[in-house]
């Protein structure tokens, strides 16, 4: 009678390459120790498990779970014989991730896109990034094997490297990675230069020293204080005199002044342009005394005019019926006095003294 033979399907390791693979070859043990057993066998490959894959003679192709039956026909001393079910697995193909680093920023930047690269090139799977440790954005899907998160907001970053990390999760044929010390990328945020403006106020003598000692910078929030503590530096301009100084000017004049905001981590030393100011004169009233009336023939009287405030410096000239009479006289603790005017070529009756 014909023998029966115990066919034995011979499993190999499969790794997903996007090529059909799996076991085509088949020996019985009973044939001579394991050789080939006669004529020439077909074989049927079905998906198990969540792999889904249609009974079929053509191996599959992609990473999952199968089995396989292979038929060896009958001759003359054989019957046809078939091997039982076996199963065997294609493994899902390695990769590696990197991420890339962008060009540097500016710190105060708020869009800036990150990539990463997964190689081989699966288009499936998403790619998670995280910088300094935290994740930032959702995944992102990989195409062609790249992935990006575009418009990520660098906005809570401090001046300096930051390390961006890519996490594969994988799919059905590609296994997951994340980029190591050696294919993460460098987010570099480099410091900004303030525009710092000078905050000029309106400054009226008044014997106190005053100027414009605030300043804004329109880039930081929209007007905010920039960062540190401002110095300035005040100097004299036009006909006023006043040495360049730290401390503001007292006396009425034409000034600029210098602003200068000291850099911290995220910002660089930034000093404003020269910004003019003036120190207004101080408003004045003047009253001219009346003095004791005297005798027409009288041939010397002395004319008197207080100054409010009491300066000390200017002069007083005085006018008699319209018409200027002796020299301008010195302002001393706010009084200017004529000694010794002449109002012999006065009439009798009253006139009018003007002190300007």
């Amino acid at each position: 009678n014909k023998s029966t033979e115990t066919v034995t399907v011979n499993v190999g390791t499969y790794t997903y390459d996007g090529s059909s693979q799996g076991p085509t070859t088949v020996t019985d043990p009973a044939v001579g120790g394991g050789n080939v057993p006669t004529g020439t066998p077909t074989f049927v490959y079905t998906g198990t498990g969540s792999t889904v894959y249609p009974s079929s003679s053509t191996p599959p192709t992609n990473a999952g779970t199968y089995t396989v039956t292979a038929t060896v026909p009958g001759d003359g001393n054989y019957n046809t014989s078939t091997s039982t079910p076996t199963s065997f697995t294609i493994g899902a193909e390695a990769t590696s991730t990197t991420a890339s680093s962008p060009t540097p920023v500016t710190y105060g930047t708020t869009s800036v896109n990150l990539t990463a690269s997964v190689s081989p090139t699966p288009d499936g799977g998403t790619v998670q990034f995280y910088v300094d440790g935290i994740p930032v954005g959702t995944p992102q899907t990989v195409s062609g094997g790249t992935a990006t998160l575009t418009g990520y907001d660098p906005a809570t970053l401090t001046g300096g490297s930051h390390t961006i990390i890519a996490v594969y999760s994988g799919d059905n044929n590609f296994s997951t990675s994340t980029s190591n010390p050696s294919n993460n990328g460098t987010l570099t945020v480099n410091k900004s230069t303030e525009t710092v403006t000078v905050n000029v106020g309106t400054y009226t003598y008044d014997g106190s020293s005053q100027g414009p000692t605030t300043v804004t910078d329109p880039a930081v929030g929209g007007g905010n204080v920039p960062t540190g503590t401002p110095t300035f530096v005040y100097t004299g301009t036009g006909s006023t005199v006043y040495p360049s100084s730290s401390t503001p000017p007292t006396n009425a004049g034409t000034y600029t002044v210098t602003a200068t905001v000291p850099g911290d981590g995220n910002y660089n030393t930034s000093t404003s342009t020269p910004t003019s100011f003036t120190i207004g004169a101080e408003a004045t009233s003047t009253t001219a005394s009346s003095p004791t009336p005297v005798t027409y023939g009288t041939t010397s009287v002395n004319l008197t005019a207080s100054v409010s405030p009491t300066p000390d410096g200017g002069t007083v000239q005085f006018y008699v019926d319209g018409n200027s009479v002796g020299a301008p006289q010195n302002v001393s603790g706010g009084t200017a006095t004529l000694t010794g005017y002449d109002p012999a070529i006065l009439t009798a009756g009253n006139h009018t003294i003007k002190a300007v």
